[in-house]
């Protein structure tokens, strides 16, 4: 079996349950996680979604070398993160994050359409990797292929 595939069915139920509890599409955001921890193989703290831990995170935190894009080049950097008990709370802690912030309104219009929906995500800053949609829309073909 896989990388690809044991993290498909690690996540993919509780991706279901996910979408039908906040409306987002199961395969846009597996195709987050699993592009954001090289297929759930690096996930320190749980975090499977890289969610940085702004000024209101009251939860547990962990420092982290990570790589953003800033005036067009990849550059390394440490920041803060928030750090999880488990993946499922990480997952929904990226659904409340997603839902609770009026930037993603436009990505919320797309429950069934997880290419359209990483498009609006990414219009509304989530990611600095100019290439984001492209690896997303990659990975969430390769996921396609697995569900039947």
């Amino acid at each position: 079996m896989t990388i690809q595939d044991q993290f498909f069915a690690a996540t993919y139920k509780g991706a279901l349950e996910m979408q039908k509890k906040f409306n987002l599409p199961a395969l846009a955001v597996m195709a987050q996680s699993a592009l954001e921890t090289g297929w759930g193989v690096h996930a320190p703290g749980n975090m499977y979604f890289g969610i940085k831990a702004g000024g209101s995170w009251t939860g547990e935190t962990q420092e982290l070398m990570t790589k953003e894009f800033v005036g067009g080049k990849m550059i390394s950097v440490k920041q803060t993160f928030r750090k999880y008990p488990n993946a499922q709370a990480s997952f929904e802690d990226y659904a409340r994050l997603i839902t609770g912030n009026a930037r993603y309104k436009a990505a919320l219009l797309y429950p069934n359409d997880p290419i359209k929906y990483i498009i609006e995500i990414r219009k509304a800053g989530y990611a600095t990797d100019p290439n984001y949609v492209l690896k997303c829309t990659s990975i969430i073909n390769d996921l396609k292929k697995k569900v039947v």
